[in-house]
């Protein structure tokens, strides 16, 4: 983290804390859009968490967050990311991904 500026080191330790305070609250969300909740590669999961948790509780715009989170899967597994990509596709032609706030995260407030 000693080559980023202040800012950005500001955002990814709010990422990472924020994920992990909100660990139940972001699973429960991630596993609401799963075909087989409970079957993610650990690291794919912290991946998940980490750009559900910029979607649910940031003002970064949906498309960038869920294209960072599909970038951020494909580092940690190139089995995942595939399936992480296309159902991210396939949800931004239903509708705004900022419609699973609707499935678990409170007021923007951590859990």
């Amino acid at each position: 983290m000693d080559s980023l500026d202040e800012r950005d080191r500001a955002l990814v330790t709010r990422l990472v804390m924020g994920s992990v305070i909100a660990q139940g609250e972001l699973d429960r969300v991630i596993d609401a859009h799963l075909r087989r909740a409970g079957h993610l590669e650990p690291r794919v999961r912290d991946a998940l968490r980490i750009a559900t948790f910029e979607v649910l509780y940031l003002a970064t715009p949906t498309s960038a967050s869920v294209s960072q989170g599909v970038e951020l899967v494909r580092s940690v597994s190139s089995r995942a990311a595939g399936t992480c990509q296309r159902g991210a596709a396939s949800r931004r032609r239903r509708g705004p991904a900022r419609a699973a706030r609707g499935a678990g995260a409170r007021g923007g407030r951590y859990r």
